[in-house]
């Protein structure tokens, strides 16, 4: 289920291409500069997490090593980041931006909000390759994923694009679950919060890493499986986080960058 190209990445940290340090001594550009990290998210949530990990090592990686300072920029599941940095960004090597795995494929869906062009990125990396989840919050009667066809369950976005919002959607759409979307929040964060707080009583599309590194709930909450919660190791080793019995072994279509 995963469309495959170079710019699908959970962490998609893109470098808008031109820059003035190929057009001189790269060390002697970046020295004494700093080079910013955007983050489309807000503060605490995975893309948040993955980013401030990376910026910490990857000015070693760059001549004169250069200070990577990261910065946020959230709205619109991180579709706002996208747009700056392709239209208003410096195009001289000392910005880049993590955003979400879905964006680049915005201006291909027909998203009016997209005002970039995907393949004029340079398109660095992802930092990790793996499954997604849906979660249900205890106590909304949703305990399997069967449920979701006949009782409704909100879930909470952070933009049109995201995998909050798409994968309710596709869910919904393909397979007729009942899940209804709340969008617009900053990030991922402050919708295991919107869950804590019952403003949501679920999250879908959520990776498995984030839910271990930024918000593993523990007993309060039950996984709710979707096409992409699959039997992969760590899911089904946890005790709170149960596999559909019908869920096939991951593989590469089913597999998501996160």
């Amino acid at each position: 289920m995963r469309i495959r190209t170079l710019a699908c990445t959970a962490l998609a940290v893109a470098l808008l291409p031109v820059s003035m340090a190929h057009a001189q001594d790269p060390a002697a550009f970046y020295k004494g500069r700093n080079v910013n990290m955007e983050i489309g998210y807000s503060v605490g949530g995975g893309y948040d997490v993955y980013a401030r990990m990376i910026a910490r090592f990857l000015g070693r990686h760059i001549p004169a090593t250069p200070t990577v300072v990261t910065k946020n920029m959230e709205g619109a599941g991180s579709l706002r980041l996208a747009n700056w940095l392709y239209n208003a960004a410096p195009k001289d090597g000392t910005e880049m931006g993590t955003i979400g795995r879905g964006v680049a494929f915005d201006p291909l869906l027909g998203n009016k909000g997209a005002q970039f062009d995907a393949s004029k990125f340079t398109w660095i990396g992802s930092a990790n390759n793996e499954v997604s989840v849906c979660v249900a919050w205890q106590g909304h009667g949703v305990t399997k994923f069967e449920d979701l066809y006949t009782k409704q369950m909100t879930v909470g976005g952070t933009g049109g694009g995201s995998d909050t919002d798409v994968f309710p959607q596709i869910l919904n759409g393909v397979l007729g679950t009942k899940m209804k979307i709340i969008s617009g929040y900053p990030g991922g964060n402050d919708v295991g919060l919107a869950m804590e707080r019952g403003e949501v009583q679920g999250r879908c599309g959520w990776s498995w890493s984030s839910v271990i590194a930024t918000h593993m709930i523990g007993s309060r909450a039950r996984r709710s499986p979707s096409w992409c919660s699959l039997r992969w190791p760590s899911i089904r080793t946890c005790r709170t986080c149960r596999s559909s019995p019908t869920s096939p072994r991951p593989t590469s279509r089913s597999r998501s960058s996160s």
